[in-house]
């Protein structure tokens, strides 16, 4: 009998390095990377193994407040991720201090 691979999801908000990060841990180019934010809007689901463990790895969307119904949909995806997954990497931007969009994101993502 097969077991259900657990899945990790990578959540923040936008432009913080979750594509670059999901990128890095699969060892090539699955999510799309820009300087503009929102780029990513679908979560992409890809399957990883680290040392001896398999997974899903997700990359998803910046969280945010969403301004009309399309962003919702969007949100909604993010939180479906989260909900789904059985660890929560939540990424922050190295360069500034948390600020309190982190500690939102941080705090709807436990």
């Amino acid at each position: 009998m097969a077991s259900k691979l657990p899945v990790v999801a990578i959540v923040g908000r936008a432009n913080v390095g979750k594509s670059s990060l999901f990128n890095r841990a699969l060892e090539r180019q699955e999510a799309i990377v820009a300087r503009e934010a929102g780029t990513t809007r679908d979560a992409v689901y890809r399957t990883m193994e680290y040392g001896k463990h398999h997974f899903w790895l997700v990359d998803t969307a910046g969280l945010k407040d969403p301004e009309d119904e399309f962003e919702a949909t969007i949100q909604d995806q993010i939180e479906e991720a989260a909900d789904a997954a059985d660890v929560i990497v939540v990424v922050v931007e190295a360069h500034t201090a948390i600020n309190e969009d982190d500690r939102r994101v941080a705090k709807s993502s436990s």
